[in-house]
């Protein structure tokens, strides 16, 4: 992903007060604590923000393009903070990676508590890799809402905020371009509550149980015919034409059907079916695709599964696949994701096999 940074010298050019420096690559790990060194997680007043805004060496301005920061009221059953605003005084951050504009405002709460919301905007043409590193971030998956000009808001809770605080990410894509002929630009918000605690403003799921549920969903029948009228039935699905077939159960025999769906739900993610026929069984494979996990909280949701049994869990160079057995049924589940440290774009896959046992046992392996 490019941050272009040509943006931020674009705007300041026309006020005269930037040299065009060029920028390297922005990682999301880069990113994220680039964010959170200009909006701690700890935050304990507006003034505090402002401090880690001048250690980080930002410079306070007044507002520089109006349609750089856009202002959206918040949506409804949506709490104020996510309302997106210009901010009295942004303060600009120009570094290697990206030109950054921050504001931070302090709002007392009705029961005696305040909320510091920090919020950073950014020039960027790659919004999506974001929702799944602020869902990896933070633990949560969003609540996803579109507005009529295209912009989209998604809220996040913070399951790692510190100990008596409440946190919450608020992404905000689709935004304007700051200049004509510039990308659209992104804006990213971090939400502490102080005080007395507040119950969370709307239901917040986490990345494993939802892929489990999703896997329950749309994978109990995995036969292709019937993933196949569950995604019609829910209307959110397209087929994905560049998607590769699954490769579990193609080296198994002759593949008869194979679709990869692209799924748009609160993120967005992936889910295949296909039909494997061989001498000895006839393998049915449905299987759910997610990125924004973490490992552990994806085996210990399985793990939890009382109805499956964990049988095998083998690494290779390249993946990690722990095999699970319904052995009350034909059925095999596996969990595949690649090795090394968890990253925020890592690919989950869970697979749902019928037919799978069967092909083991008539070939001696069961």
């Amino acid at each position: 992903m490019r941050i272009l940074g040509v943006l931020g010298c674009v705007a300041l050019l026309v006020l005269s007060a930037c040299e065009s420096k060029p920028k390297k690559p922005l990682t999301g790990t880069v990113f994220m604590d680039e964010f959170h060194t200009l909006c701690p997680h700890d935050m304990r007043s507006a003034d505090e923000a402002k401090k880690a805004f001048i250690a980080a060496g930002a410079k306070e301005g007044r507002p520089i393009i109006g349609a750089f920061v856009q202002t959206h009221d918040p949506a409804p059953n949506m709490p104020a903070f996510t309302r997106l605003e210009r901010g009295e005084t942004q303060w600009r951050y120009d570094n290697d990676y990206a030109f950054h504009l921050a504001t931070v405002d302090e709002i007392a709460l009705p029961n005696g508590g305040k909320e510091i919301r920090c919020k950073v905007q950014v020039p960027t043409g790659q919004g999506e890799f974001f929702d799944f590193l602020v869902q990896y971030v933070s633990g949560s998956l969003p609540v996803n809402i579109a507005f009529e000009d295209g912009a989209r808001m998604l809220l996040y809770k913070d399951r790692h905020a510190g100990e008596g605080l409440s946190g919450y990410y608020v992404l905000w894509r689709g935004l304007p371009p700051g200049v004509w002929g510039a990308k659209p630009s992104l804006a990213l918000s971090y939400v502490v509550r102080r005080g007395p605690p507040l119950p969370d403003p709307v239901t917040f799921l986490t990345p494993a149980t939802t892929a489990v549920a999703r896997m329950d969903r749309y994978c109990d029948d995995p036969a292709y015919e019937a993933v196949a009228a569950r995604v019609a039935e829910g209307g959110n699905g397209r087929p994905d034409p560049e998607a590769e077939g699954g490769k579990s159960a193609a080296r198994l025999g002759q593949r008869q059907a194979d679709t990869t769906w692209i799924m748009t739900d609160a993120d967005e993610w992936r889910l295949h079916a296909s039909r494997v026929v061989n001498p000895k069984a006839t393998i049915d494979e449905c299987s759910v695709r997610m990125a924004g996990l973490e490992t552990a909280s994806m085996i210990g949701a399985l793990l939890d599964d009382k109805g499956l049994v964990l049988h095998a869990d083998k690494s290779s160079r390249t993946k990690r696949t722990l095999e699970f057995r319904d052995e009350k049924r034909d059925r095999m589940i596996l969990y595949q994701v690649e090795t090394g440290p968890d990253d925020p774009m890592k690919s989950h896959d869970l697979i749902v096999m019928d037919g799978a046992l069967s092909l083991l046992k008539g070939y001696g392996r069961l």
